[in-house]
């Protein structure tokens, strides 16, 4: 087998099987030796992020894609049909991710990324169990109880005190390794120069797309993929108040991690930066678009962000997160935010030393929410985690103290007691 990750493309509205078709960027595993769709795998990611009442996230579908990608082309290294394997199999699987290096990184797995490996595995297994895919459910005996704290029990209320989660699962160790990384004003002052101007001091055909995202999450808190899902729907509407420019304004966002709508608030002067943009370097795309793709008006994209005239035939399309993941890799790296880190080459074994940027764009989320615990504290509120909670879209405030707690105390010495001030200087110079 050589199995590979496809995703959906577009179909024309008049096709007869359009009413049918999967959504745009929906994957799915291909077997290229057999020229086949894997079938199960397909089957099983519709019934998780298709079927009524889930939400279809990409980049979350595509994770789960690949995680199982990797399980199957496992097994058929070892002779093992999906459908045969057993416990032992998938421990074995486990166990092997513990020591392996990744191909990507070259370095080794966190336990973060094998237990949301194996949770794929896993979440595959027992749909495939319930859909009587497999005559002996792997699940079977693995399950055990855990206590579940009160503030994170959903169905306190009905007395269910514990949840059930598989002992295959190893366990979730969380050190040194895995701190949240936190901008200071310095890193955000050097990177956000090095990401290009605001739409608003454009100049010549300058573009100020990754700033004004990069600004976006590090004002609201927006994860990647809920951030490049914002319409202009959701924008134009909106009427900033010059006067005011440190007055939010809130806009409703559906797209999210879980499915858990919230609202979002977003500064008067920065959604003066987003109209300038739709009006100025999105135009400008569009225009390109209708050069190259965009033949229909009805086929234009909603969406706020997209690619840049640069991208020639692909000018106007939606961008995709592995595209601002890139940008914001060079800007970091253009901005002297690097880290020398350890790698080994997986086919060789050989180890060797490469720089690679202190941060990455989920780090401007952390840092909206540690920026904003500092300013609702010299603000006066005495809980500003419920703030931050309801901001960042956590389903529990203990979520939000488990992520950040033990990091605020050793960023305060590097942080002003006044952040509000800060935001204001870092844009106005107020």
């Amino acid at each position: 087998m050589n199995i590979v990750v496809q995703t959906a493309a577009a179909i024309r509205p008049e096709c007869p099987a359009a009413s049918h078709a999967l959504p745009v960027g929906f994957p799915f595993l291909v077997d290229r030796h057999a020229g086949k769709v894997i079938k199960p795998v397909l089957l099983f990611l519709v019934d998780q992020y298709l079927t009524a009442g889930r939400q279809f996230v990409p980049n979350t579908a595509t994770a789960v894609a690949n995680d199982l990608k990797d399980y199957l082309a496992t097994l058929d290294e070892q002779g093992v049909a999906w459908n045969e394997a057993t416990k032992e199999d998938v421990v074995r699987y486990r166990d092997d991710m513990a020591f392996a290096v990744s191909r990507k990184t070259h370095e080794r797995y966190s336990v973060s990324t094998v237990r949301r490996r194996l949770a794929s595995v896993l979440a595959f297994y027992a749909w495939a169990a319930k859909s009587r895919l497999i005559d002996t459910p792997i699940l079977d005996g693995t399950l055990k109880r855990i206590p579940v704290p009160i503030e994170q029990n959903a169905m306190a209320h009905l007395g269910q005190k514990t949840r059930r989660v598989s002992e295959l699962l190893p366990p979730d160790k969380r050190g040194a390794d895995d701190q949240v990384k936190v901008l200071s004003q310095g890193d955000w002052k050097a990177l956000s120069a090095a990401l290009g101007p605001l739409p608003s001091e454009r100049q010549d055909d300058q573009p100020a797309r990754d700033r004004l995202a990069c600004e976006m999450s590090l004002n609201t808190g927006l994860r990647i993929h809920e951030l490049l899902a914002l319409t202009t729907y959701q924008i134009l509407p909106l009427c900033p108040d010059p006067s005011r420019p440190f007055v939010s304004q809130r806009v409703w966002v559906t797209i999210t991690k879980g499915s858990r709508p919230r609202w979002i608030y977003i500064p008067n002067w920065l959604i003066s930066e987003i109209h300038a943009y739709i009006d100025g370097e999105r135009a400008e795309c569009l225009k390109a678009a209708r050069r190259h793709w965009l033949k229909r008006n009805r086929d234009t994209p909603a969406q706020l962000f997209l690619n840049g005239v640069s991208a020639k035939g692909n000018a106007g399309r939606p961008l995709r997160s592995q595209s601002l993941e890139d940008a914001f890799h060079r800007s970091a790296v253009n901005a002297g935010l690097v880290r020398m880190v350890r790698k080994t080459d997986p086919d060789t074994g050989e180890v060797y030393m490469k720089q690679e940027p202190r941060h990455v764009f989920h780090d401007l989320r952390h840092t909206f929410a540690v920026w904003t615990y500092y300013t609702r504290k010299a603000e006066g509120d005495a809980e500003p985690w419920k703030t931050i909670q309801a901001r960042l879209g956590h389903r529990h405030v203990q979520t939000t103290m488990d992520i950040y707690l033990r990091h605020t105390d050793g960023f305060e010495a590097t942080i002003s007691d006044h952040m509000s001030k800060h935001y204001r200087s870092l844009h106005h110079g107020r």
